[in-house]
């Protein structure tokens, strides 16, 4: 049910492309929401990164709008699927131990 904005990849892959990957292990930014008939509901900004609000559970970026890195998958492992609710939060807190977080100001999802 989660789609990418049209020309999402063409934003993303010159700012990725600047990236030193092996550092910033994660991209995320804003996401629309829309109805059935795609129009558009409402826009959920990106709220800045914070490390400790990530880590306290008073932030967590939009699933659909986040984007990582292969070194990320090596380094990191894959998502513990056994979470159920909570499988994205936990891997985004693992990511924030051993890269950076960068929000990009740009709706993705």
């Amino acid at each position: 049910d989660d789609t990418y904005k049209p020309g999402c990849f063409e934003k993303l892959a010159p700012i990725a492309g600047k990236l030193d990957l092996g550092k910033t292990g994660m991209i995320y930014g804003s996401v629309d929401y829309i109805d059935a008939h795609d129009k558009l509901l409402y826009n959920k900004p990106a709220w800045p990164y914070d490390s400790k609000k990530l880590r306290r559970g008073r932030f967590n970026p939009i699933q659909p709008s986040v984007f990582f890195s292969k070194a990320v998958i090596e380094k990191v492992g894959l998502i513990d699927e056994t979470l159920n609710y909570v499988m994205d939060y936990d891997y985004f807190v693992r990511i924030s131990r051993q890269f950076r977080i960068l929000r990009v100001p740009d709706t993705f999802g």
